[in-house]
């Protein structure tokens, strides 16, 4: 179930990317779809991480 959720989101992503170029610069959603994915990290291992998610070893 979980591999079926993954290649369903995968599919979507691209989906979305491609009609998003039609419209949008390519740069411009390259740096949203990261952007994106660097504040929906941040929200879901901030909490437990807090300091350590950004520093090293």
């Amino acid at each position: 179930m979980l591999m079926l959720m993954a290649v369903f989101c995968f599919a979507l992503l691209d989906a979305v990317g491609k009609r998003l170029a039609q419209t949008y610069p390519i740069a411009l959603v390259a740096w949203a779809r990261y952007a994106v994915h660097l504040l929906a990290m941040i929200m879901v291992l901030g909490p437990s991480m807090r300091g350590r998610l950004l520093k090293t070893q």
